[in-house]
């Protein structure tokens, strides 16, 4: 049932790629920040609809998902706020551009 999610957050990532590309020349940068699972009410909610539909603890659902993250948490919600802030500081990120920065603890699946 995530084929719309995948679907919309797909399309940010080829637009992020292609207005890159054409505000490049005038010296615009363009990226998108790709956050994981966000230790947030939005996250743990998430979880929850997903425990209650395979009728399994909430824990169940958060152990399955770190055992597939490097680091092994959750992201906290300063993380993806500290990733917007660098990408928006035009002397540390000037050179990146057309990207799709993850912040996902190492999550790749």
């Amino acid at each position: 049932n995530r084929t719309p999610y995948c679907a919309a957050k797909m399309a940010v990532i080829g637009m992020t790629r292609t207005l890159a590309m054409e505000l490049g020349a005038y010296n615009i940068n363009v990226n998108c920040v790709c956050p994981s699972n966000i230790d947030n009410e939005r996250g743990t909610l998430i979880m929850q609809r997903q425990a209650a539909q395979e009728g399994v603890p909430v824990d169940t659902i958060l152990q399955r998902k770190l055992a597939q993250y490097c680091l092994k948490r959750r992201i906290p919600m300063e993380d993806v706020a500290q990733m917007v802030l660098f990408l928006s500081d035009d002397e540390k990120s000037r050179s990146i551009t057309g990207v799709d920065m993850p912040v996902s603890c190492g999550a790749y699946v």
